[in-house]
């Protein structure tokens, strides 16, 4: 063998094991290279104006990406949503007064990189099954603010179904995250029309006899009260939030003060915080002390010495 030829069986053989993986530890693979060349040409594109950029972080524990590509299918040809995927992983570490802010931090770092508006981060709970999901805008605190635990999708499975139901609910909850966002006439037109379209494939969902699982479906109710009362609020429709305190109650059949105190205490604040909307818009005093009910209900589990963030927000 000459020098040309062993030269090239080395360069062959590292590159085979390049792009194999089994030089991952050393250097990154084809994947992260593919990634973030990617990325360089849709950051160096400019914002839009008709469109959202979400950033889907890799999910910590997810070693072959399978996971993380699971959920970057549900926000593919969703309109008005540009996904930008991103390397890093953001972790939750330590109290819940520790690592919301601490979260929140990393995740507006990297929006700031990938010029996002909204961070998607997380965790595999279980291969191939269960994720533990986060949706934190680049302004407020998105779904941080839902509970002091982590916002999460046990109920659904990512197997052949995950296109039929939580695409749909994962859709909803981010558009919901980002509506706070809007700033021009042409992003409320986009928002508006997405959320009309997701919140219109939940409610065939929901009357639908697929979700007989009493969590999932609550799940489902919680995304669609959240993406029906955001198109209220920049409609100025009533009976949206209307739609949406009744989607609230109706979760809360499942989600039990006994069953899921936490997440029973977040609805109940969500159902607040839609009739205080109602009260301000119809001008009377009903609707306010139905919400201030809601928000007492809500403070039975969000103690201050248990999640004192969420107790102050409440």
């Amino acid at each position: 063998m000459d020098v040309f030829e062993w030269v090239a069986s080395v360069v062959g053989a590292v590159l085979a094991a390049w792009l194999t993986g089994l030089l991952n530890r050393i250097v990154p693979g084809a994947a992260r290279c593919k990634l973030a060349l990617a990325n360089l040409v849709r950051i160096a594109r400019p914002a839009s104006d008709d469109r959202f950029r979400f950033v889907l972080c890799r999910l910590e524990g997810d070693g072959d990406g399978r996971d993380t590509e699971t959920v970057a299918k549900a926000f593919r040809e969703v309109s008005g949503v540009e996904l930008v995927r991103s390397d890093k992983i953001v972790k939750a570490e330590g109290a819940a007064d520790r690592w919301r802010p601490a979260m929140r931090k990393r995740a507006n770092a990297i929006l700031q990189d990938q010029r996002g508006d909204l961070a998607i981060v997380g965790s595999v709970a279980e291969r191939g099954k269960a994720l533990n999901l986060w949706f934190v805008p680049r302004e407020g605190d998105g779904t941080l603010a839902r509970e002091s635990q982590l916002y999460e999708l046990k109920h659904a499975m990512l197997k052949e179904d995950f296109h039929n139901t939580l695409r749909e609910q994962l859709v909803a909850t981010a558009l919901s995250a980002v509506a706070p966002l809007v700033s021009n006439e042409a992003r409320g037109r986009v928002l508006a029309k997405s959320l009309e379209q997701v919140a219109r494939k939940l409610d065939v969902l929901l009357q639908s006899a697929k979700v007989n699982n009493s969590l999932h479906r609550a799940d489902l109710l919680v995304a669609y009260g959240a993406a029906i009362s955001s198109l209220g609020e920049r409609g100025g429709q009533s009976e949206h939030l209307e739609r949406s305190v009744a989607a609230y109650q109706e979760a809360l059949k499942a989600y039990t003060r006994e069953r899921t105190p936490l997440v029973w205490a977040a609805t109940q604040n969500g159902i607040g915080a839609v009739l205080s909307r109602l009260g301000e818009w119809e001008g009377g005093r009903e609707r306010l002390k139905q919400a201030v009910s809601a928000y007492r209900e809500a403070l039975k589990e969000r103690t201050r010495q248990r999640v004192p963030l969420d107790w102050a927000a409440t």
